[in-house]
């Protein structure tokens, strides 16, 4: 019987997954997903390594051991530096590396909405 994938589920398995996978130049990571597609971002502070590059591989494989109804899985590594607030949070953001000065009035009302 197909269950459709809901958000507590998603970000449950997420937090398995990534469990000794983040790296030390990982700022944040953000995903969004459908019933069959799910897309992961993981932003970095500076270039990525190769094997940074292998973790991200390494997260997505076990991805597709967590949500074996997917039929379309991708990830991009993108390096941003400046100001946290300018991360793009394309769906749910379930990993977000602490900077000085992040709590503020805008990681408060991120939470909030959770």
């Amino acid at each position: 019987m197909y269950k459709p994938m809901d958000r507590i589920s998603v970000i449950f398995e997420l937090n398995y997954v990534l469990l000794g996978m983040i790296s030390s130049s990982m700022r944040a990571i953000t995903i969004k997903w459908t019933d069959t597609t799910f897309h992961l971002r993981v932003y970095f502070d500076e270039n990525v390594t190769e094997y940074e590059k292998e973790l991200a591989n390494i997260i997505e494989t076990e991805i597709i051991t967590a949500l074996p109804d997917l039929t379309y899985i991708s990830h991009e590594c993108v390096v941003k530096t400046g100001d946290y607030r300018e991360l793009e949070n394309i769906g749910e953001m379930v990993y977000l590396r602490y900077e000085n000065g992040m709590y503020d009035l805008w990681l408060h009302t991120y939470l909030l909405q959770i």
